[in-house]
């Protein structure tokens, strides 16, 4: 009997354990289920307000045109070429436009979404200045649907801009993003083409007008050079060149290929305005250069000689300066000049030390300090004339002889005053006269007198462009002598060198006689 009981007890707690565990999992359950519901809701109402807060839900793509003004008052209109993809000015397609910023508008309305609605219903556009709008954009899709944005007043507690959509009653709060990118007009969307000269090592000639020509040829030729090192030359006419020191040729040609520039003040200027920037014929400057085209990347440079040459011509203008404020005593400092390619669109602002270096130097500072050196075998005769009447002719004649080896020499014979020498007389004095070198060159200050030479000596060659060279002393004033180079006073030299070189040159006429007298022994002998 007491089993008995004692199994009715256990049934009886087993069954209320699970009635217990029953209830436990169907509150559970239930839970659960509203759980669910609730998470169902609230997905429904968030998904009901971004449906509200987002204004597009598109492509960018999707747009074809752009119009919008802004606070400027000035009009923007932009169409999108999708054969080349890229936006044009509606006005103008050849216009050169970065289309960045368009893609970014575009971008930003495909996309747009407001950060709350401020009203549902609008009822007085004033208040959120949507009345005169600082910004109004018309975007117009593919299907040729326009959508109208108007942007007012700024909210500076919530960080955005009122807006409403042209159609809909609600009044928006969006984000700094858009009104951003509308404050840009036309030309602060220019791609500017950047201002590009040669490199140095691909200009062959550089002509700065009214200063001075350089021209290049190659280290060596013996058709242009004087000696070998000679690779700069100052053009004086179609066939008149004299060397140039190197030194200074190179710096101005690498001057020269420094004048790149991104900076641009106009597009287009009306002649009015490069009149007034000085760009017009009678009042600008020309820099002209005659280059080769530099080989592509990755592939060794051709031939130089067999090349086409091509020429660019840069024109500078009127300096610019910075402004000053009105009444100051403060002089308005130079910090660039105007500059644009010859015909070129736009116009630059070059900077002042850039041009400086190619318009402070003039055609006097490239006289070489080796004026008068020559290569021997260039010369064919040089003739002296001294100061009191004495004159001296050299004459080298060349000729070939083969050895008994079948091996041939060039043999060089020398005369002075047409009798036979040693090399050795000729030479020397040859050489000497090409190591003489200048102190300075010429100021405008300096006076030159009339070219009536002390010291003349006058080289024969065998130059293409150099055929005759003359240079002459004269004496300028107890301390210098004046250097000429085919008449045209250069430099002044100091004037002891000179008596040396005179003195030597007498020496030279003792060591004729000595060799005539010697020659005239010979033959009595005989």
């Amino acid at each position: 009997m007491k089993k008995k009981k004692q199994l009715i007890l256990l049934i009886v707690f087993v069954a209320v354990i699970l009635a217990l565990v029953g209830a436990l999992v169907g509150m559970s359950l239930h839970e659960k289920k509203k759980d669910r519901q609730e998470e169902e809701e609230a997905s429904k109402s968030a998904e009901a307000d971004e449906a509200t807060l987002r204004i597009f839900n598109r492509e960018a793509e999707d747009f074809v045109k752009i119009k919008y003004t802004n606070p400027s008052g000035e009009p923007n209109e932009y169409d999108y070429d999708a054969e080349n993809d890229k936006w044009t000015a509606a006005a103008d397609p050849e216009y050169p436009l970065s289309s960045t910023n368009l893609y970014n508008i575009a971008s930003v309305c495909s996309h747009l979404k407001a950060s709350k609605v401020v009203e549902e219903n609008l009822s007085d556009p004033a208040v959120y200045g949507l009345d005169d709008p600082d910004y109004v954009v018309t975007v117009t899709d593919k299907d040729g649907k326009d959508t109208v944005l108007r942007i007012g007043m700024k909210n500076e507690y919530y960080k955005g801009y009122y807006l409403m959509v042209d159609g809909r009653s609600e009044v928006y709060l969006i984000g700094y993003t858009l009104p951003g990118y509308l404050d840009q007009n036309k030309v602060d969307m220019l791609g500017v083409e950047r201002l590009n000269v040669p490199d140095q090592e691909y200009i062959h000639k550089l002509e700065v007008e009214d200063h001075y020509t350089i021209e290049y040829f190659p280290s060596g030729s013996t058709e242009y050079s004087y000696y070998p090192t000679d690779v700069y030359f100052l053009q004086h006419g179609e066939k008149d060149y004299t060397p140039a020191d190197s030194d200074l040729a190179g710096s101005v040609l690498a001057a020269a290929s420094t004048l790149n520039t991104s900076d641009y003040v106009a597009y287009k200027p009306t002649e009015e305005e490069l009149d007034e920037m000085c760009l017009t014929e009678g009042k600008v400057f020309r820099i002209t250069y005659t280059y080769e085209e530099a080989a592509p990347e990755g592939k060794a440079a051709e031939d130089s000689s067999d090349k086409e040459l091509l020429t660019m011509v840069l024109e500078v203008g009127a300096g610019i300066y910075e402004q000053v404020l009105e009444g100051s005593a403060e002089e308005p400092k130079l910090t660039g000049y105007y500059v644009r390619m010859q015909g070129g669109d736009f116009v630059y602002k070059m900077d002042v030390e850039k041009v400086n270096t190619l318009f402070q130097v003039h055609e006097g500072d490239f006289f070489p300090k080796g004026y008068a050196r020559l290569l021997l075998s260039n010369v064919e005769q040089f003739d002296v004339a001294l100061q009191d009447g004495q004159k001296i002719h050299y004459e080298i004649t060349r000729h070939d002889e083969t050895d008994e080896d079948g091996n041939t020499n060039t043999v060089n014979e020398y005369t002075m005053n047409g009798t036979p020498i040693d090399g050795t007389y000729v030479t020397s004095i040859f050489y000497q006269l090409g190591q003489m070198k200048y102190d300075r060159t010429l100021k405008e200050e300096d006076e030159i007198p009339d070219y009536k030479p002390d010291l003349e000596i006058t080289y024969k060659t065998n130059l293409e462009r150099f055929e005759k060279i003359t240079v002459g002393y004269m004496t300028y004033d107890s301390n210098y002598d004046i250097v000429f180079l085919n008449g045209e006073a250069k430099a002044l030299i100091n004037f002891r060198d000179v008596e040396e070189m005179e003195k030597d040159l007498g020496e030279a006429l003792q060591v004729l006689e000595m060799v005539r007298e010697a020659a005239t022994e010979a033959e009595t002998e005989e």
